[in-house]
């Protein structure tokens, strides 16, 4: 290969000046023997992937502990096994014309024993903490221990050689490198303690010996998001994973990978995806997203993976402001003895089989990569349309065992946050309440209209941050709870005395709530107010829970209930609420069928691609509504289909 630039700016991912959309796939070279390697590498490649990703295992590659003052001893050549050949894959990598992301470690989890550290590391006591409750994951290290960091900084100088000599900019098939793996996901999965600043100066240290060995090309880290619910997986904790990342970017960070295993995916968590997405863009400012373990297998034989399940993610994703998916995994294989967690299979439901048979859910992944020949100026440089941003207080996300956290999911994730994203208003998140810090990054409001997630409870940063938007012009939609304490419980009413509001408690039997002159099922108890000099529409038990007030240049709506669409009347609020927002999507949809597809969109210059998924088991059959000319169309059930928006009109690709 010829020497090539690969770098991150203007928020794109560019080689050598043009942008690109990183389209990667998982391939364990250790866990596939070497005369096989070549196999995987045309499969990846004819499924129209650009590159290929892999760890570099710390315990796989260190042959000889250190002793009587000797150094420890690695094989990257295949002397002692022919799988350790690191060197070899790499070139058998360039010989198929593919780029190659690599894995450094230290950490590479990868369903590894000891998340990959070697038994000297991984049982001292100076150097980990072993969750009580972990049974998989018992490797939690002291990223700044000196008892870890010097060893796991000895192992990275001797593996920097080989990547600086096959950098691109050398004239070799890598374009990046990760340093460590989910860096903190024991500690969150373990229930141990979240340090943000620990996290991100241990990725400084190993950042700063890989510059001064020569890497030139972006720097990845990756962040773990989604957490498994029996056969759903869901997106719920990103949020409070992506703050253990927030000063990553002040660290060196150039790509931050998010990893999405929704496993079965439906209209029920969707969302999910777009949200990790946007807790990820919350805490960045010049570096870039990717989703660095994208689900086209799973770890263990069921539930099954299906085709549809990849396309689905692979068609959402996309349209996201990711600028690449990596695979995980794209081919299965065995572990050598003693490195993997779960025994000798690591079949991992791959869409490569670990004999190199190709799986049914491998069809979307080539379907994608004739869509992105077509369609990658989109992907790699367009801009979601979020029209609507979301404001949330950081204190109802920080830390894994924060009292907020099991609220926050009928609240407003699967509440407001998924109605918009239903709606075709997919939002854009923004911490609020944050202190301020040199190191991290603030987002900065940019729609006219603002949802502000409320628990009642509240930082007097936050609430501050919400009457400044209302002033300044916003229309700001507080729910489910007026903010009227700190987050002790102590009154804080700098929001309720701007609002003239007070709450208040009491006693009813009464089930239901009425809202826009809709009948709803209070899902959860309504938050009733008294104010002064509003508009009134909505009650319970002949209570206010629903007002809007002007304030400064600005207006406040308050609902007291959760914005959710579980039942039809809900909905129906939800609709009405977004006519009194003069809030009006790019399409709509008319059909007798009561489930409706999901709409996504990016922009180009002046032109739109545009998602349509039906996200439903059953066929949707009806109108596209635009503004010049409406469509008819029919879309199979768990399926999405891209189209070129241009003129009022829609174009199929």
């Amino acid at each position: 290969m010829k020497k090539r630039n690969a770098k991150v700016r203007a928020g794109r991912l560019e080689i050598d000046g043009k942008p690109q959309f990183l389209y990667s796939g998982e391939i364990h070279y250790f866990r596939i023997e070497p005369n096989e390697w070549r196999d995987r590498l045309i499969k990846a490649k004819s499924l129209g992937l650009n590159t290929v990703s892999t760890y570099i295992p710390w315990r796989w590659h260190e042959i000889e502990s250190p002793h009587d003052g000797n150094p420890p001893k690695f094989d990257f050549t295949g002397t002692t096994d022919s799988r350790r050949n690191l060197i070899r894959f790499i070139e058998e990598t360039e010989k198929c014309k593919l780029d190659l992301i690599l894995r450094l470690g230290p950490i590479s989890n990868g369903e590894m024993r000891f998340e990959g550290l070697p038994d000297r590391i991984a049982k001292d006591p100076r150097t980990v903490e072993s969750p009580e409750s972990a049974l998989h994951h018992t490797t939690a290290p002291n990223y700044l221990a000196t008892a870890f960091l010097k060893p796991a900084l000895e192992w990275l100088n001797s593996l920097l050689p080989i990547v600086v000599k096959y950098q691109s900019t050398n004239g070799g098939p890598v374009t990046m490198v990760q340093l460590d793996n989910e860096i903190g996901m024991v500690h969150w999965i373990g229930g141990l303690t979240l340090n943000s600043r620990v996290f991100a100066e241990y990725f400084r240290r190993l950042k700063r010996d890989a510059v001064s060995a020569g890497i030139k090309v972006p720097f990845i880290a990756n962040i773990p998001q989604f957490y498994d619910y029996d056969t759903r997986s869901r997106g719920n904790w990103a949020p409070v994973t992506a703050l253990n990342f927030e000063e990553f970017e002040s660290a060196g960070v150039e790509i931050m990978g998010g990893a999405y295993q929704p496993r079965r995916l439906d209209a029920d968590n969707c969302h999910d995806i777009h949200l990790a997405t946007e807790v990820v863009r919350s805490i960045q400012k010049n570096s870039i997203a990717i989703c660095a373990e994208t689900q086209t297998g799973i770890l263990v034989d069921r539930p099954r993976l299906y085709p549809k399940d990849v396309h689905l993610l692979l068609s959402i994703a996309s349209m996201t402001q990711l600028r690449g998916l990596n695979l995980y995994m794209l081919a299965g294989g065995e572990n050598p003895d003693d490195l993997g967690a779960f025994g000798i299979e690591h079949d991992w439901q791959a869409p490569i089989s670990p004999s190199g048979k190709i799986r049914a859910h491998a069809e979307p992944i080539k379907e994608f990569g004739a869509k992105l020949k077509k369609l990658e100026p989109f992907f790699a440089s367009g801009e979601s349309w979020t029209p609507v941003d979301i404001a949330v207080p950081e204190e109802y996300y920080r830390g894994q065992n924060n009292p907020f956290f099991a609220e926050s999911l009928p609240c407003f994730f699967d509440a407001a946050a998924r109605s918009l994203f239903l709606e075709g208003f997919p939002p854009r998140w923004i911490w609020i309440g944050r202190k301020k810090n040199p190191r991290l990054q603030e987002r900065q409001f940019k729609s006219r209209v603002v949802f502000a997630f409320s628990l009642g409870k509240m930082s007097a940063e936050s609430q501050k941050k919400i009457l400044s938007l209302i002033r300044n012009g916003k229309t700001v939609v507080i729910s489910p709870k007026l903010p009227d304490k700190d987050l002790e419980g102590r009154p804080c009413r700098i929001l309720a005395d701007a609002l003239k509001a007070e709450s208040i408690s009491i006693e009813s039997d009464r089930t239901t709530s009425k809202i826009f002159g809709e009948t709803i099922f209070n899902m959860t108890k309504p938050a009733p107010v008294k104010v002064e000099s509003a508009e009134i529409f909505g009650e319970w038990a002949g209570n206010t829970i629903a007002f809007e007030k002007q304030i400064g240049k600005g207006k406040a709506i308050y609902i007291g209930v959760s914005l959710s669409d579980r039942q039809n009347s809900q909905e129906r609020v939800f609709k009405k609420l977004l006519i009194r927002l003069k809030l009006q999507p790019l399409l709509s949809f008319r059909s007798e069928n009561i489930e409706k597809p999901i709409c996504m969109v990016k922009r180009l210059k002046k032109d739109y691609l545009v998602l349509i998924a039906n996200m439903h088991e059953t066929n949707w059959s009806g109108e596209i509504i635009l503004k010049e000319r409406n469509m008819k169309e029919t879309i199979a059930g768990r399926c999405a289909r891209f189209y070129i928006y241009r003129g009022g009109r829609l174009w199929r690709t």
